[in-house]
């Protein structure tokens, strides 16, 4: 495995765009959608980036880039077209401990940014490890032409349920068996078919009908 696969919550945590061009407004997007506060580094911003700038949340400075920059920031995007930019904010993340993503060259950085596909709470990524792009753009077209079109609904079913469960069956291994069988069973075409009243009513049986001893027994191994 080239990469770490893991998600990285940077909600209302301070993130570094080095770059106000084309490149850097892409890179906003993928930070700016996830709920980062964003600290913007270019001595010119793009329209696109400019009509962002908020003075807190989004924090521009109009300057060329110092290590500076990087206090306190979680990650560093490396966006510019300037190679020798690039190269020295990574320097500069790596010194400081920062995770750093170098637009044009991932394998430059620590972070790459993944082809994602979103479907309502559930969200997909996928990297090559050297594919490229495009391989990853067209894998990302299949994976979305193969799931059900409810695929958020029914992660959303779960979701609102999940509470539930873990009150009445505390064991983990015991819930993940129980959440194993209504997902191999009938309830993911009820909720295809938009049955969800008839979903809800099989699954809320199935919960109260768990023997009493559910939670303190496991499941034997095989």
């Amino acid at each position: 495995m080239r990469h770490l696969p893991v998600f990285l919550d940077v909600r209302q945590r301070m993130c570094a765009l080095v770059g106000g061009g084309t490149i850097a407004a892409r890179r906003f997007e993928w930070l700016h959608s996830a709920g980062a506060s964003l600290r913007i580094i270019a001595p010119q911003l793009h329209a696109s980036l400019a009509q962002h700038v908020d003075g807190q949340n989004v924090v521009h400075f109009a300057e060329p880039f110092r290590p500076s920059h990087l206090d306190g920031c979680l990650l560093a995007v490396c966006a510019t077209n300037d190679a020798t930019v690039n190269a020295a904010v990574a320097r500069a993340a790596r010194e400081r401990g920062i995770l750093a993503n170098v637009a044009d060259h991932p394998e430059r950085g620590d972070v790459i940014v993944p082809a994602v596909l979103e479907r309502g709470p559930v969200t997909i990524a996928i990297a090559s490890s050297g594919a490229g792009p495009v391989f990853s753009r067209w894998l990302r077209a299949r994976i979305a032409s193969s799931l059900p079109a409810t695929i958020d609904r029914l992660a959303q079913f779960f979701a609102e349920r999940r509470d539930a469960v873990k009150q009445a069956i505390p064991d983990p291994v015991l819930r993940s068996h129980f959440l194993q069988t209504q997902l191999d069973g009938l309830l993911p075409q009820l909720i295809e078919d938009g049955r969800s009243e008839e979903a809800e009513r099989q699954f809320s049986t199935a919960l109260q009908q768990l023997p009493s001893h559910h939670a303190a027994h496991r499941p034997p191994r095989r």
